[in-house]
């Protein structure tokens, strides 16, 4: 029982500023990928290419949808590349 008040007072000395850690958290449960995808301006692309994979449970069903998200990746990135330079 001596350790509870100890435990306690270490979570009194949290950092008072919880919107950084928050942050952290709700990015760290974000897939990578896509935040990638959120950042190139290609998510509405790529939700429709994942609607229609749900859909279909076919990739070749779905060659528009992956062209659309494909081109506005490639130019997205290009943009990226030669905007950095």
């Amino acid at each position: 029982m001596a350790e509870t008040p100890s435990n306690n007072a270490n979570q009194s000395k949290a950092p008072s500023h919880h919107w950084n850690k928050e942050r952290r958290d709700d990015e760290e449960e974000k897939d990578p990928y896509e935040i990638i995808i959120e950042k190139s301006g290609c998510s509405t692309q790529h939700y429709a290419l994942q609607d229609c994979m749900f859909e279909n449970r076919d990739w070749r069903k779905c060659k528009e949808e992956m062209k659309s998200f494909k081109d506005c990746m490639e130019k997205n990135t290009k943009r990226a590349i030669h905007g950095a330079k």
